[in-house]
């Protein structure tokens, strides 16, 4: 038997987090010969995509889309609560927070569940540009802060993503051995973080980040 596994892997993106479709194309052929008679036949088998399948859960028991309720490092933190989309490319929505000193973070957790039939591969954690930008975080300064100390500020405002045991601050599209079996779920945590390393802002500013997207698919 012969298996031929696609070249091009295709894979399920996500929009902070999107995962989109990818399957491996499969194609088999059997061949068995004598000195009386030769036989030759062949199959190919297509599978279906929607057999591939990683979705965005508030539980790690079951695929549900509940809120997720932030957690925040102090009760001065105000911090909205995320939604799940699964009706496209699987997506959670609505990350944000206010901090008024360095120290201060908020994090979401909920799960990556794989509804599929295939064993799923984490291949890649990519954290992309803003829209129209050439950069993954931009600070704005608001008409009474200085914008030199808010840029320096802007340095110490972090965000971090963390895939099952894997801690990730940046990109990564060399992943292995990161596998999430069908019917089961490996918790995500989304991190931002106002670092205390000294330095302040004089007024208001809002950071602006790019998506993080996490690519599975049906190979390593």
């Amino acid at each position: 038997m012969r298996v031929k596994k696609e070249n091009n892997r295709t894979s399920k993106l996500l929009i902070i987090l999107a995962l989109l479709v990818g399957v491996a194309c499969l194609s088999m052929g059997f061949a068995t010969f004598s000195t009386v008679l030769k036989i030759n036949s062949s199959l190919k088998v297509t599978p279906d995509s929607k057999y591939f399948k990683v979705n965005f859960s508030s539980s790690d028991a079951d695929l549900e889309t509940a809120p997720i309720t932030p957690s925040v490092s102090d009760t001065k933190v105000v911090a909205t609560n995320a939604t799940i989309d699964n009706t496209g490319d699987p997506t959670i929505n609505n990350l944000s927070a206010v901090f008024t000193e360095p120290g201060q973070f908020v994090t979401y957790s909920f799960y990556a569940y794989n509804t599929g039939k295939y064993l799923s591969y984490l291949n890649e954690v990519n954290f992309k540009t803003i829209d129209g930008e050439d950069v993954i975080k931009k600070c704005v300064a608001s008409d009474e802060a200085r914008d030199d100390y808010v840029q320096a500020v802007c340095e110490d405002i972090e965000i971090t993503v963390k895939v099952g045991p894997a801690l990730f601050r940046e990109t990564n599209n060399d992943i292995s051995n990161h596998t999430l079996k069908r019917n089961s779920a490996e918790p995500v945590t989304v991190k931002i973080s106002y670092l205390n390393n000294d330095h302040w802002a004089d007024g208001d500013f809002e950071v602006f980040f790019g998506d993080i997207t996490l690519d599975y698919a049906s190979i390593d």
